[in-house]
């Protein structure tokens, strides 16, 4: 037999361990896993929101369903290249700096797109 079966896999490894017990969540984890999965969600609808909206967009901006897709495409392509470039800062500064940079900043355009909504 082989050094590599005898071995077995992790969970195998994990469960013959004589003093093998799982750290409990505290209510702080569960916060923040129900924040993480209210934002997840936040987040798909966002993207999904454009794609609903895109009628009334290609109508009011006078685009080809080509330029559209462009656009849209664009957007996220953006998305995506965003996310491995904030995932490599944060792991550089650390996340809860990241984090929180990005709570203010996003505040911060919500406060300036809600005064501009009052001003008109």
């Amino acid at each position: 037999m082989s050094n590599t079966s005898q071995r077995g896999t992790p969970q195998q490894q994990i469960r013959n361990r004589p003093n093998a017990t799982r750290t409990p969540i505290g209510s702080f984890g569960w916060v923040m896993i129900i924040l993480l999965l209210v934002l997840g969600a936040i987040n798909f609808a966002d993207k999904a929101v454009l794609g609903l909206a895109a009628v009334p967009i290609i109508k009011e901006l006078h685009l080809s369903p080509a330029q559209y897709g462009l656009v849209s495409g664009s957007l996220f392509w953006l998305f995506a290249l965003s996310s491995v470039l904030v995932t490599a800062w944060s792991d550089r500064s650390g996340t809860k700096r990241v984090l929180a940079l990005l709570a203010v900043y996003w505040g911060s355009g919500r406060l300036h797109y809600g005064a501009c909504g009052k001003a008109l």
